[in-house]
C-alpha cells in the first residue's frame, strides 16, 4: 500500500483552528504588556519633568512657574486648540529638557496612552489639542500650585516650595484626566468614565503623577477625591 504523505482537509483544518484558538488566546496577553509598556514610557516622561522641575526650581528662588493661563503652560509644544498658543519655547520646563524652537515637537510631553477620550467621543489626544498629555496643578481655588486666597479668586502666581506641607505627596504635574477631579462632580465623573479609552493605562483611576520632591509613580486617584493617603492636590494637607 502507497505510503500516504499529504495531510487529510480534516488534520488541515484542525491545525488552522489550533492556531486561530492559540492566536486568541495570545492577542489579550500582548494587549497588556503593550499597555504596560506605554505606561512605563509615560512614567518615563514624568521621571524627566521630575528633573526638569528640580533645576527650574535651583534656578528661580525655589518657586513654581506662575500659570500663564492654562495648566498646559509649564511643558510642551504649541497646542492648536483652546487657550494653548504658548510654543515650546515658551513654557517654562522645556528649557530643561532641551532646546526647542516654538513650533517644535516635545516628545517627553506626549504619553503614548493619551486617548482624547477626556474631550468626547472623537476627540483629538491632550498633546494634540494642547501641546502636553500632561497638565501641572495649578487650580487655584484648591491652594495648588498658584498662589490664591484659597477657595476663590487667583493670582496665577506660582507658589513657594516652602509653602507644601507634604513635598513626597503633593502632586506638581500628571496625566490630563487626573485633573478632572479637581471641578467634575462624581455625577460627571460617572459619565466620563464610561468612555473607552478614558482611563489610560488599563486600570481604572490609576494615573502617573509627579510629585513636589521630584519623584513620579503610578497612583490610584478615585473619583473627587482630592486628598488621600500617598497623594494630595492641597499644598497645606
Amino acid at each position: 500500500m502507497p505510503r500516504r504523505n499529504a495531510f487529510t482537509l480534516i488534520e488541515l483544518l484542525v491545525v488552522v483552528s489550533l492556531i486561530v484558538l492559540l492566536i486568541a488566546m495570545l492577542l489579550p496577553a500582548l494587549g497588556r504588556t503593550r499597555v504596560a509598556a506605554w505606561r512605563v514610557a509615560c512614567l518615563s516622561n514624568l521621571h524627566q519633568v521630575g528633573g526638569a522641575s528640580t533645576a527650574y526650581l535651583a534656578d528661580n528662588d525655589r518657586k513654581y512657574p506662575d500659570k500663564n493661563g492654562t495648566m498646559y503652560s509649564w511643558l510642551g509644544r504649541n497646542g492648536n486648540v483652546y487657550l494653548t498658543t504658548l510654543g515650546a519655547d515658551k513654557r517654562a520646563f522645556n528649557a530643561y529638557l532641551g532646546n526647542f524652537d516654538e513650533d517644535d515637537d516635545v516628545t517627553v510631553a506626549r504619553c503614548p496612552t493619551d486617548t482624547g477620550a477626556e474631550w468626547g467621543p472623537g476627540g483629538v489626544s491632550s498633546y494634540d489639542a494642547q501641546g502636553s498629555s500632561y497638565g501641572a496643578n495649578t487650580h487655584h481655588g484648591l491652594r495648588s500650585m498658584v498662589a490664591g486666597p484659597g477657595a476663590v479668586g487667583s493670582t496665577q502666581r506660582g507658589i513657594r516650595v516652602k509653602t507644601i506641607k507634604s513635598l513626597d505627596r503633593m502632586v506638581v504635574m500628571g496625566d490630563n484626566p487626573v485633573f478632572a477631579s479637581a471641578w467634575w462632580s462624581a455625577g460627571q465623573w460617572a459619565s466620563q468614565a464610561k468612555i473607552p479609552g478614558f482611563f489610560w493605562h488599563g486600570e481604572d483611576y490609576s494615573w502617573n503623577l509627579v510629585f513636589a520632591d521630584a519623584h513620579a509613580r503610578s497612583t490610584i486617584v478615585p473619583s473627587t477625591v482630592l486628598v488621600g493617603d500617598d497623594y494630595t492636590f492641597i499644598r497645606d494637607q
